[in-house]
């Protein structure tokens, strides 16, 4: 009994071996046939190209941080909220892609359906359609997914300006526990400001939210204007439609 155990243990044996050298020589002749580049080639390569735009990286991130926010919250966009949401995320890209901007564009072309791309969008909505948990959504995602995700924000009394900070708190909560968009909190101004620093990219990353005037010209102080030449941010023209 104990031979006629061992028997089919052996062939089953000699017939692994057998299968494993096959394998390693089918890898080994493929190499030897594979193309071999030469280094100032490698920059030429699309595969190359893809891994080193730090503007497909962006995205991704943003996007991932988005997945991220879904799967672990009960927030659902409503259509209106949804488009916004789109349209915002298309006027990123050249926030994000900077100078890869050119050599993507057949990479953009293919994902969004878009003729032209802008950094800045006017969306006019009606009332109670979400804009402001909107917003508050998109720079939350943009704080803890990107390098440099500074965002100001301009709403039309103080009160706003606060409700606002606490709606982007809110959606900021949803990634404390993320290994990937985790934060830390820098330093908070409960009437303008939240700033954190993320875990993927150990940036200070901040969103500022000002009161401009109900009426004129809307100005902001110095400190805000120089603030808007930060690198990663976007102008939203948000105007409620009363009628």
């Amino acid at each position: 009994m104990t031979i006629s155990h061992h028997k089919p243990l052996l062939w089953m044996s000699a017939k692994g071996r057998e299968i494993v050298e096959k394998h390693e020589t089918r890898v080994s002749e493929k190499r030897k046939k594979a193309k071999v580049y030469r280094k100032y080639q490698y920059s030429k390569l699309d595969s190359y190209k893809d891994h080193m735009s730090s503007g497909r990286r962006m995205l991704e991130s943003f996007d991932r941080a988005t997945r991220y926010f879904f799967s672990h919250s009960t927030m659902v966009l409503g259509e209106f909220q949804e488009k916004v949401f789109k349209a915002t995320r298309i006027a990123f890209l050249p926030k994000m892609f900077k100078d890869d901007l050119v050599s993507n564009l057949k990479f953009l072309r293919k994902h969004f359906n878009v003729d032209q791309l802008n950094n800045t969008i006017g969306v006019k909505l009606p009332r109670r359609s979400g804009k402001t948990e909107c917003m508050a959504l998109i720079i939350a995602i943009a704080l803890v997914s990107q390098p440099s995700g500074n965002c100001n924000m301009y709403n039309l009394a103080g009160l706003q300006a606060r409700e606002f900070l606490q709606s982007v708190d809110k959606y900021l909560k949803v990634f404390e526990d993320s290994d990937e968009f985790g934060w830390e909190e820098v330093r908070r101004d409960s009437r303008q400001l939240i700033e954190i620093r993320n875990i993927k990219y150990g940036a200070t990353n901040s969103v500022k939210s000002y009161a401009c005037a109900l009426k004129g010209n809307g100005k902001v102080n110095n400190a805000a204007r120089a603030l808007s030449l930060l690198s990663f941010f976007l102008y939203i023209y948000i105007r409620t439609n009363y009628g």
